[in-house]
């Protein structure tokens, strides 16, 4: 058989011929196969361009895809934190303004300053007590709220601080005299602490206006040095002025004079009138005592009971007896009605005085118990007078109110 053949055939009527041809069927099919080859080549690169198109547009969407969730993501934690963020804000302002209220409303004065004492914050209470306006006082030296009389202790505590920036200043409580706007001069305590916000030093200074409290501590002061039913100086503040004076005049060899004196027959005065009474007539014998010895050195105090003492420094024997006397005399000038006594119809004292120079070795208690000595001597002699133990000189007995 062979290759294959390819063969036509057909009439010609003009020339009266029919005409048949054949051709080899490779070389018929030649032209074809390479055409169909051609569109297959081109068919297949097409495949593979679209194959490798959609690969890249699904990897483009992939990508995409992932772009977009990563998107979302970074969006919701931004949004988270965006939340949070204000969250922290509204606490941090809310705890500003919750602080701001507190330091509005407190009593002490708060005041903030740099590390060199200006003045940056000055609350209402601050305002109320040193008399400036906070826009008037913010940016001043601290200083400028201290009396001059302590500037110097206050500066010196500065520079020490700015030095070291450990003592001197934070954690520190101090009393100190302070200014106020009008130029008026008062106690204040002053606490100081330390803040550090950041790398900056900052103080916050605690203020307190202490008058009430000074004058009170002076009451209690007061109270618990004097009588508290005659008001004149108790046994204790007595004692501590007697020891003060025998030192000073110990020192200086000045004579130093005790009058002790008791009222004669108080008890009966009491058991007759009773102890309301007895008060009253303690309390005038009190406030004689108070009109006569007005000198700055003199003490008039009750020693107790119905006994008073006076002690009279820089003062002898005949000065010291000569204010007994008077005393004895005024006493018994008040005419107050005394039922129970056994020597007048009034009120009587009787009196003694020891006058003495304090020498090295001597004790105060000798100047007590000649004095004492000195008064029971008057009793026994009859009360209503003045004995006189004279320690510089010698015992006499002054003029007797009861001859």
């Amino acid at each position: 058989l062979g290759n294959g053949v390819v063969g036509a055939w057909e009439w010609i009527d003009q020339l009266g011929l029919g005409v048949a041809t054949e051709i080899n069927a490779d070389e018929a099919y030649h032209a074809y196969r390479e055409i169909r080859l051609l569109v297959l080549s081109v068919l297949g690169l097409t495949v593979l361009l679209l194959a490798s198109l959609l690969v890249r547009l699904t990897r483009s969407r992939e990508k995409a895809v992932g772009l977009a969730e990563n998107a979302t993501l970074v969006s919701n934690q931004l949004q988270k934190e965006i939340s949070v963020r204000r969250k922290v804000e509204n606490v941090l302002r809310e705890s500003d303004e919750y602080i701001r209220a507190i330091v509005n409303s407190v009593l002490e004065g708060i005041i903030t300053t740099d590390e060199s004492g200006k003045i940056e914050t000055f609350n209402p209470a601050a305002e109320k007590i040193f008399g400036y306006k906070d826009s008037e006082i913010t940016g001043t030296d601290f200083r400028i709220l201290v009396a001059d009389t302590h500037q110097g202790l206050l500066e010196k505590r500065f520079e020490r601080y700015r030095a070291s920036g450990t003592s001197g200043l934070p954690g520190s409580s101090l009393e100190l005299k302070g200014r106020r706007k009008k130029g008026t001069v008062f106690p204040m305590e002053l606490s100081i602490s330390e803040m550090r916000p950041g790398v900056t030093r900052k103080l916050t200074m605690i203020v307190r206006d202490i008058t009430k409290h000074k004058r009170l501590e002076k009451k209690l002061r007061q109270l618990s040095s004097l009588d508290g039913l005659t008001g004149i100086a108790n046994r204790r503040t007595f004692d501590r002025a007697l020891d003060l004076e025998w030192q000073r005049a110990s020192r200086n060899a000045d004579p130093l004079s005790l009058i002790m004196l008791d009222i004669d027959f108080f008890k009966d005065y009491n058991d007759s009138l009773g102890h309301q009474a007895g008060d009253d007539t303690l309390k005038k014998i009190a406030g004689t005592l108070r009109i006569l010895f007005k000198r700055p050195g003199d003490l008039s105090a009750r020693y107790g009971g119905e006994e008073f003492v006076v002690l009279l420094p820089q003062t002898g024997p005949g000065g010291a007896g000569l204010l007994a006397d008077r005393l004895r005399s005024e006493v018994e000038m008040l005419g107050i009605v005394h039922p129970g006594s056994h020597i007048s119809k009034v009120v009587t004292i009787s009196l003694g005085v020891a006058s003495l120079v304090p020498k090295r070795g001597s004790r105060p208690e000798e100047l007590v118990s000649e004095a004492d000595k000195a008064l029971y001597q008057a009793k026994d002699e009859g009360r209503n007078r003045v004995v006189k133990k004279d320690l510089i000189e010698h015992t006499v007995e002054l003029k007797s109110g009861a001859e």
